[in-house]
């Protein structure tokens, strides 16, 4: 069965500097991180996905 591919955002380093949680690009569960929001400095919070 073939996986689907997933666009990554184009900000996505971005996100990761901002990023109050260390954020692995090559994780298993980075687009589940991403699509549940991922929280930024100053407790802002990003939700790259839906």
């Amino acid at each position: 069965m073939a996986s689907a591919q997933v666009q990554l955002p184009h900000n996505l380093d971005a996100i990761r500097q901002e990023a109050d949680s260390q954020i692995n690009k090559s994780s298993d569960n980075l687009i589940e991180q991403l699509h549940g929001g991922i929280f930024l400095s100053q407790n802002k919070l990003a939700k790259v996905f839906g």
